[in-house]
């Protein structure tokens, strides 16, 4: 049944094209006058989750319930592929004609700011804004801009269209602009007080007789307390809300809307109903809304809230669940850790080996603010020695970053909200806090604040790679940066061998310090030479021999090379010695000076040898005595980073196929011949997140994480083991199709099938027939099947057993 459009909406309207177009959505006109409808964006929407408020040919919002999703009339035309009137032409009655579809572009200088604004250089000059150069310290150049005179010091609005569009000086008081004006106004007018966005906004709208005021320094984060009984003090009239037509707008309204009523002010919040980035200066050049009664026509009537109770009782505190890991005892889920080093200690291998090993689960994402290709060759290293294929979960954002400013935070949060995103991980901090005082703790209590938003908004851990002072005694900044995380992780590099320590981290007790060394990988990639380009990866370092004191590789493999020297040759010179070994400078010197020091190593006059001593002999004795399996035992897998492979993760509802790939299969894993073909594959062999139960009790707290979800095997406690030469075993937990398998007569199988089964300990009961299993490719005769591992076997007997039941 086809749905009319009211008698009040003229046909060729945009209304009236919306509403046509949501006809097949099954669009349903209520009593009241407003829409229902699908979602026509979200796949199966079933709900009437989507509303539509028409209030003329041209004006309106929309709101989807199902997603959290509203806008104004025009975006919803955009969203449906519907064309909209962008840049309707107006006389602003100053003898120009306008072109007002938004203000927000590139500006030549200041005539040009004004005129598009609706206003004149000479009413910019009278309210103290002028025309000069700003120097930016996010882009490190000089910009033309707009100085403007606030209370509390000047804000600067820059002309080139380039990001970030504002800046104020460090150490800015955010204030009210031109308040004492628009309560004149509202005085002499009665008509309400209107909070705007920007500066331009206020003035445009006064001059035309508006009572605006806005916030200089920005609101969308909401009001400082002092601020608000600033305003009560001064004003107690009904407040209209009138910030940008656009979400961050619209979800800065409700929140200063909620700051003002809990204050005990009567606030009403108005849609501007334009296109994206459409502000009160904007609207205000509109014909007929140069008058206060045109907002008030616009105010949103909003549904009363719901009364919550925002206070725990002891009960329900006991009954708080403790911060889940990502990463056991390193990382948790919904919380900020801070890996901190001096440059060059391998924070970086560590951040991508931890971000890689979460994506054989999850998606992760990259924010590299500083060397994106370096950090996708690392990437690229890591799947070659871990012998993985990418799989879809590794992302990287691509734009640019701030943590220092709430509308990059906004938008960020708003477009991986719905990912399902469990580790976010940010490098570094001085690249995006650009423009924020390190040693400042207000500034850096923004930079972390924003960090925690990211992490409790969208659940996922966020970890921030950050720099030591150049003396490398500590990290740099304030003490907030440290505070005001979970997690504080230190790193520093010793010759060869990489430390990470525990530096601080909440309610748990530290982790031992990891060891970790470099291991180079060779890349297909070349640079723009031809040359191959090679990188590495962290594994575990052997542990540290004692021999008095600690000696590291590179002192061990110099001073054996010396003692070789010494009995072959009566020594070996500095040059020859520097030659025979693949040291740095900065390296191979500190390990020749640390080695004279204990007296290990001797050197007689200008251009002799240098040699070994009689207690150096004595130290190489006592480091082969001691290198026996017994006395130097390796570093175990137990003391790789470990990821909880429990965790409930949403949908990513928002992210398409064409966008952000399915993950792809294990090599030598199910439905995989192992020659790069996958024909006749439809699943993953990778877990669908999105359906594992959460499981978040003591068993998955910070205290305990334990994978059940397979059974035990001696080879496998579910990390990831670079040293094994035959294809790694999926982690535990990450292939949905692993299970119990069912009791069988074993007496009915195949007697091949028997013959593997006893071998195979771990699969003590199955049902499948050999030939079945060859019939899949996976062992080319009978004699290979005994050569399958163990979890191959279970692999290809669970699907059989699934073939068989379906």
């Amino acid at each position: 049944m086809t749905t009319s459009a009211p008698v009040n909406i003229p046909a060729n309207s945009t209304a009236a094209r919306v509403l046509e177009a949501l006809e097949k959505y099954r669009l349903k006109r209520e009593p009241s006058g407003q829409y229902r409808a699908d979602c026509p964006w979200q796949k199966d929407s079933d709900s009437h989750s989507l509303r539509i408020k028409i209030k003329d040919g041209e004006h309106g919002t929309w709101r989807y319930f199902a997603g959290d999703g509203d806008g104004s009339l025009y975006e919803l035309a955009e969203k449906l592929g519907i064309e909209y009137p962008r840049t309707p032409t107006v006389k602003s009655g100053k003898g120009v004609t306008l072109d007002v579809g938004t203000s927000k572009r590139t500006y030549s200088n200041i005539a040009d700011y004004a005129i598009q604004h609706g206003l004149t250089p000479d009413e910019l000059s009278a309210a103290g804004i002028r025309e000069g150069r700003h120097y930016c310290i996010d882009l490190r150049k000089s910009r033309p801009a707009l100085l403007i005179e606030t209370p509390t010091g000047e804000r600067v609005r820059y002309l080139d269209g380039n990001k970030p569009e504002y800046r104020s000086p460090s150490g800015y008081t955010k204030c009210w602009y031109r308040l004492e004006i628009a309560l004149g106004l509202c005085k002499a007018t009665e008509q309400p007080l209107v909070i705007c966005n920007g500066e331009i906004s206020t003035l445009a709208a006064q001059l035309r007789g508006i009572a605006a005021t806005a916030l200089a320094g920005g609101s969308e984060q909401g009001i400082p307390d002092p601020l608000i009984a600033e305003l009560k003090a001064k004003y107690d009239g009904e407040v209209l809300i009138a910030f940008d037509s656009d979400t961050t707008g619209r979800d800065g309204a409700r929140k200063v809307a909620r700051q003002l009523r809990e204050a005990g002010m009567t606030v009403q919040i108005v849609d501007l109903n334009g296109p994206k980035g459409w502000d009160l200066a904007d609207f205000v050049q509109q014909p007929g809304n140069d008058k206060p009664e045109a907002l008030q026509s616009l105010i949103v009537r909003e549904a009363p809230a719901e009364q919550r109770r925002r206070w725990l009782t002891e009960e329900e505190i006991e009954q708080l669940k403790p911060p889940t890991w990502l990463i056991k005892g390193f990382v948790p889920v919904g919380e900020v850790t801070i890996i901190s080093g001096a440059g060059d200690t391998g924070k970086t291998f560590i951040a991508v080996d931890m971000m890689k090993r979460t994506a054989q689960h999850y998606r992760v994402m990259y924010v590299a603010a500083e060397d994106a290709p370096g950090v996708g060759i690392r990437k690229k290293g890591w799947d070659i020695h871990h012998k993985r294929s990418a799989n879809g979960n590794f992302l990287m954002w691509a734009d640019t970053f701030s943590l220092y400013d709430a509308t990059y935070i906004d938008s960020f949060i708003n477009e991986i909200r719905d990912m399902g995103l469990q580790m976010i991980t940010i490098d570094t901090l001085s690249q995006v806090a650009i423009g924020a005082d390190e040693n400042s703790s207000n500034d850096m209590g923004v930079v972390m604040g924003n960090a925690q938003r990211i992490a409790h908004e969208t659940g996922a851990a966020v970890v921030i790679l950050h720099h030591n002072t150049k003396d490398n005694a500590n990290y740099r900044g304030s003490s907030v940066i440290k505070n005001n995380t979970y997690g504080f992780l230190e790193v520093s590099k010793d010759n060869d061998t990489i430390r990470l320590e525990c530096g601080r981290i909440k309610n748990t007790k530290p982790f031992e310090p990891r060891v970790f060394r470099l291991l180079d990988v060779p890349t297909e990639l070349v640079d723009a030479d031809g040359n191959p380009i090679s990188t590495a990866v962290i594994v575990p370092a052997d542990r540290v021999l004692r021999i008095g004191l600690d000696l590291s590789q590179d002192e061990r493999k110099m001073l054996e090379l010396i003692l070789d020297a010494t009995d072959a040759d009566h020594g070996i010179t500095t040059t020859e010695l520097q030659r025979s070994l693949p040291l740095s400078n900065r390296a191979y010197y500190a390990a020749l000076k640390r080695l004279r020091g204990l007296g290990y190593v001797t050197k007689g006059e200008k251009r002799e040898p240098l040699t070994v001593t009689p207690e150096g002999r004595r130290a190489i004795e006592r480091i082969e005595e001691k290198a026996s399996p017994a006395a130097n035992p390796a570093q175990t897998a137990g003391d790789l980073f470990e990821v909880n492979t429990r965790l409930a993760v949403t949908s990513a509802t928002s992210v398409t196929s064409e966008t952000l790939p399915e993950p792809e299969k294990l090599k030598g894993s199910k439905n995989d011949s192992g020659d790069g073909s996958d024909e006749g594959s439809e699943s993953s062999n990778y877990q669908n997140t999105s359906k594992v139960k959460a499981d978040c009790d003591a068993e998955n707290s910070v205290t305990s994480v334990t994978s059940t979800l397979l059974p035990p095997t001696s080879e496998s406690n579910g990390n990831l083991l670079p040293s094994t030469s035959t294809p790694l075993r999926v982690e535990v937990g990450s292939n949905p199709q692993h299970g119990e398998l069912k009791p069988t007569d074993q007496q009915n199988l195949n007697p091949a099938v028997r013959t593997v089964i006893r071998a195979k300990r771990y699969i003590p009961e199955a049902f499948a027939m050999v030939d079945e299993i060859l019939a899949r490719g996976y062992p080319n005769t009978k004699g290979d099947l005994l050569m399958l591992e163990d979890w191959q076997l279970r692999d290809i007997l669970t699907e059989i057993r699934r073939d068989k039941e379906t």
